[in-house]
């Protein structure tokens, strides 16, 4: 989704609040509705466990532990919130919930609060790659590079020591010098030097 980095950063806490809200949630939304028909994930998943004769129950509760993180206790069940891109893991990180209530992973509750975890997230993203699609305009018309693929194969300090010196001339002559260089022949800097 973004070229450069994914920084969720500031919404980690908040994700985490309403992850461990969720997952000890006392009374969950099982019914769903589709084409006029109620159904119940919790039954439907006893059912199948019931009649296929499932030994691994996942409405036991897992074992608690405790935990002491900086000075405080937590205790709670352990779970893990993770998020990948393009098979990239970009995050990871534990967390605890205590009362944790193993029926919510059969809910319409889990279903909702993780779609507004994913908008929360794409949001972020895509606000980020804004700002990354102006910097690769910025550093395109200030530096002459000769296609977009040019400076989205650059490593992030090469750009930020782009963007931070777009005002200094001296650098930016320097640099336009070197890219005419390495990416256009003879002829093409001919016509680039009739040009301007």
């Amino acid at each position: 989704m973004s070229r450069y980095s994914v920084n969720i950063r500031e919404l980690i806490p908040s994700i985490i609040q309403r992850l461990q809200k969720l997952l000890s949630k006392k009374n969950p939304e099982y019914k769903v509705t589709y084409a006029d028909k109620e159904y119940d994930l919790l039954k439907y998943y006893e059912d199948l466990t019931s009649f296929y004769n499932v030994e691994i129950n996942k409405l036991t509760k897992p074992q608690s532990t405790t935990r002491t993180i900086n000075g405080r206790t937590i205790k709670g069940v352990e779970c893990k919130f993770c998020l990948y891109i393009n098979n990239n893991l970009i995050v990871e990180r534990l967390f605890y919930v205590d009362n944790y209530n193993p029926s919510v992973r059969f809910s319409n509750d889990i279903v909702s609060t993780v779609n507004e975890i994913v908008e929360d997230i794409k949001q972020n993203i895509k606000t980020s790659d804004i700002n990354n699609i102006w910097d690769d305009f910025d550093i395109i018309n200030c530096y002459g590079f000769p296609h977009i693929n040019n400076v989205r194969e650059l490593g992030r300090e090469q750009r930020e020591i782009y963007l931070k010196n777009i005002n200094d001339e001296e650098f930016v002559k320097s640099m336009r010098i070197q890219i005419r260089k390495k990416y256009f022949t003879d002829q093409q800097e001919e016509e680039i030097s009739l040009g301007n």
